[in-house]
């Protein structure tokens, strides 16, 4: 059979494919952008109203069931970001710029919550280690999820260090806690999607997130754990 004839044969065939993959695509896109737009709506409604009953004479039971739910709705927002970037391809504006900076942002914001905890945040950080191309909104989004992770996972006092170094063509940065550590059966899935440590307090997104984000950059992550002493993330990213 002559290849033009196999491209008459297969053509039919691979074209209905291909616009059914599209339609698909888009029917889930759409799909999603209106289940979020919906529950949106509703949990604004939900606030409002939760905000109308603060300001009401309540029983400490009802003051109690308000908290809840506050707590609740604020868990289904944080779940449905989550899920949006996630299911979104991470599209990277790369810019050369120093990672130590973008550090230096996190740990202000972090750092009232970390003092009143106990905690301690350092960085060490070489003088010599260069700027290197990155989307600094997604790197903050990376490095701000791994040492909130790290707060969470200190009960009482601890210490958070982060440290860079170079190696190979690569900037390596290190996080590293005293928390509780991780089991070593939940460690080999602690990147997959909707899995997470945390019980009812975590989506299981985030750091299926920090995965993704870091691989669009050609780099990797990789997580280390002592149970009862602390865990570590370190990440390689390109420094070309």
């Amino acid at each position: 059979m002559t290849e033009s004839s196999k491209k008459l044969i297969n053509e039919p065939v691979g074209r209905p494919r291909d616009h059914a993959q599209v339609r698909e695509a888009s029917l889930s896109g759409s799909v999603s952008s209106k289940v979020t737009h919906e529950v949106g709506n509703l949990l604004n409604n939900v606030g409002l109203t939760l905000s109308t009953l603060k300001k009401e004479r309540l029983s400490p039971r009802a003051e109690k069931a308000v908290t809840i739910l506050e707590k609740e709705s604020q868990r289904v927002k944080r779940f449905m970001l989550d899920s949006l970037r996630f299911e979104k391809e991470s599209e990277l504006h790369l810019a050369r710029q120093p990672v130590e900076s973008i550090i230096r942002d996190i740990m202000f914001v972090h750092g009232s919550n970390a003092e009143k905890q106990g905690v301690r945040l350092t960085l060490r950080w070489p003088s010599q280690l260069p700027a290197i191309h990155v989307d600094g909104h997604l790197m903050y989004q990376v490095l701000n999820n791994l040492v909130k992770n790290s707060l969470e996972a200190i009960t009482g006092s601890g210490n958070i260090r982060i440290d860079g170094s170079s190696d190979k063509g690569f900037l390596l940065i290190k996080v590293k806690d005293t928390g509780t550590g991780i089991r070593r059966d939940a460690l080999q899935r602690i990147f997959d999607p909707f899995f997470t440590t945390k019980g009812e307090k975590g989506t299981g997104l985030g750091l299926s997130i920090v995965k993704s984000i870091v691989e669009a950059h050609g780099g990797t992550v990789e997580c280390q754990s002592d149970l009862g002493k602390g865990t570590s993330f370190t990440l390689r990213i390109p420094q070309g």
